[in-house]
């Protein structure tokens, strides 16, 4: 069922996979942003721009923000295939500790 929108013209691709690692180690790797090259090949680099939190293992709150967790603004470079000039994305980044025990919060 083909439609003609924005972007229609572009192939998009759905993936999903068992990966052999823990969850702290997957989410370690991809909040580093040294590290974006090694999942996606496309990427010309990220940086982190501001940090409004340090820290997704710590199980207290920021002082200043209020924030659990992990929080930052990112800005990232891609080159997909199809597209010529590179793709340059601010991204807003949160990861915290969800025990299991507190489920309300």
């Amino acid at each position: 069922c083909g439609h003609d929108g924005y972007g229609s013209e572009y192939p998009m691709v759905r993936a999903r996979g068992l990966l052999p690692t823990s969850a702290r180690d997957m989410i370690d790797l991809l909040l580093d942003s040294d590290r974006v090259k090694e999942y996606n090949k496309m990427s010309l680099g990220r940086k982190n721009e501001h940090f409004f939190a340090k820290g997704v293992h710590n199980p207290s709150k920021c002082p200043k923000t209020n924030i659990h967790g992990e929080a930052k603004i990112v800005r990232s470079r891609s080159q997909p295939p199809v597209v010529r000039k590179p793709v340059e994305l601010r991204l807003f980044l949160h990861a915290r500790r969800i025990d299991s025990e507190n489920d309300d919060e």
